[in-house]
């Protein structure tokens, strides 16, 4: 829609709720932004319960410390956990002291993940990126269009498992009212599915870092992720993403899948060095989950930009190529693009295929923007790392989905027209190879082995073999019969 949606009654108190998960099955984290003259010096809180129970339970929020107070808004989190797996619950957020109908949200619902999960789909976006809400050009950009890439990938996947963002949600990271419009554009999905995203360049920018407030993400990685001793190094907003990591490294479990989200900095020539403070923790959590089915990553800037070396980012890709990830998701360049299979910093194969065997090498791929500003159709591919480049069309805002099964992962780039920009699938062949030979030894396999260690026939044969014996037996008796009855007819 061109016109923005305005808030009423307690939404324009309470708004902005987003929501993720430690652990999928049994957790769930909440963010939210509230008006600062409703909140007050109120406690903050927020209630749920299963569908269908009677009675509330309650968890405090904490109220963000602001670095920069921003004079109309707070900001508060809260976590739950001790869920039930597979469960549908509901919740509402308020002040927690106060019995009005009209100091609380309306009820918000979501389910937890099955305890076992054979297949799902998630939905990427990318560098969102609004300066106003309907803006039509570069210089004014509109929110209108990650709405609708919103919209048209929430009609084709019904039920998400979650949302990743890679970055850039919005194009200035310190105006709060860019953030409230981008949160109008996620459409409230982000009250029910969990939402896990990245940092970009633009996110990072100026003071304070409203990214950190807007988020819940888990507190596996953040600050404690950095190597504080490449600190001494930087200045600005790289410091500034030191200081305030907790939101912005981290890693989590869905299904087969191991998520690793990493904070690549804020486009300057100090960006090693905030890449280079992960390289121990990234590979601690990858050795820690080595033996994950699928290994995903999510983050901003390009290890390898279709754009060259000036901006690609490559100095991890030993460790992400070393422990066999098998995709990275990315942001930044707001083309369309896919690495051939990289493995030691070297192209596998240049075969630009439609299926690429798990195993062989990392498959990066830049999404493409949700906003209103692609990069221009005459960016030449520089990078020879960069198998596929597609360019969309700057009025058709694209969204990603991607499907984890057990023995594939399949990626589709489309604009919310409908027209695919890429689509491909990771395979791992031995699942599927050793699903083929499990059928065909059901098939073929008929006999049973006695204890004695002999074999016998299975029962389903014996009784094949009885009714042929009596097929056979039929065909002989008529034969006789019409032999003997032409015999009788010659002696007359």
């Amino acid at each position: 829609t061109t016109k923005e949606p305005v808030y009423t009654g307690t939404d324009a108190n309470i708004y902005n709720v987003v929501t993720s998960f430690n652990e999928a099955q049994t957790t769930r984290n909440f963010a939210w932004t509230a008006k600062s003259a409703f909140a007050g010096k109120n406690t903050m809180a927020l209630k749920y319960r299963k569908v269908g129970d009677a009675e509330w339970m309650t968890v405090d929020a904490v109220k963000e410390i602001e670095s920069v107070n921003t004079a109309d808004e707070d900001y508060f989190k809260c976590d739950i956990s001790s869920l039930s797996p597979d469960t549908e619950y509901e919740y509402k957020i308020g002040k927690k002291e106060s019995d009005k109908d009209s100091d609380w949200t309306k009820i918000f619902k979501f389910r937890t993940a099955k305890e076992s999960i054979d297949e799902f789909t998630f939905i990427a976006v990318g560098d969102t990126q609004g300066i106003t809400w309907n803006g039509m050009t570069s210089g004014d950009k509109g929110f209108m269009f990650a709405m609708a890439a919103y919209q048209e990938a929430f009609e084709e996947v019904k039920d998400p498992a979650f949302i990743l963002h890679t970055g850039d949600v919005v194009e200035t990271g310190n105006n709060k009212d860019m953030w409230n419009m981008y949160f109008k554009s996620l459409n409230g999905y982000g009250t029910s599915t969990p939402m896990f995203a990245a940092i970009g360049n633009h996110d990072s920018l100026g003071t304070p870092l409203y990214f950190d407030y807007h988020f819940n993400h888990p507190n596996n990685g953040g600050n404690a992720a950095l190597d504080q001793s490449f600190k001494n190094a930087v200045t600005g907003n790289i410091l500034q993403l030191f200081q305030n990591a907790d939101e912005t490294i981290y890693s989590y479990d869905y299904g087969d899948a191991h998520f690793i989200v990493l904070n690549t900095g804020s486009y300057s020539n100090q960006d090693k060095h905030i890449i280079d403070a992960q390289r121990d923790w990234l590979t601690r959590d990858l050795e820690a989950n080595k033996d994950a089915k699928w290994k995903i990553m999510l983050f901003h800037e390009p290890v390898y930009h279709r754009a060259g070396a000036g901006e690609s980012r490559p100095w991890l890709h030993d460790v992400i190529e070393g422990y066999g990830v098998d995709l990275v998701i990315q942001g930044h360049s707001h083309l369309v693009t896919r690495t051939y299979p990289m493995k030691d910093g070297k192209i596998v194969t240049k075969a630009v295929d439609e299926t690429v065997e798990k195993g062989i090498g990392t498959v990066y791929t830049t999404i493409g923007s949700t906003a209103l500003n692609h990069d221009g159709a005459n960016d030449a591919k520089y990078e020879e790392e960069i198998g596929i480049l597609a360019t969309p069309t700057p009025t058709q805002s694209a969204y990603t989905t991607v499907t984890v099964k057990n023995d594939k992962i399949v990626v589709t780039t489309k604009q919310i027209n409908g027209f695919v920009l890429d689509s491909f699938t990771i395979e791992d062949k031995n699942a599927s190879s050793d699903t083929s030979e499990e059928q065909i030894g059901e098939i073929t396999d008929t006999s049973t082995e006695a204890s004695d260690g002999s074999v016998s026939a299975d029962p389903e044969d014996e009784n094949s073999g009885s009714f042929t014996i009596i097929v056979i037996c039929v065909i002989a008796f008529i034969v006789l019969a019409v032999g003997a009855v032409l015999f009788i007819k010659r002696k007359k």
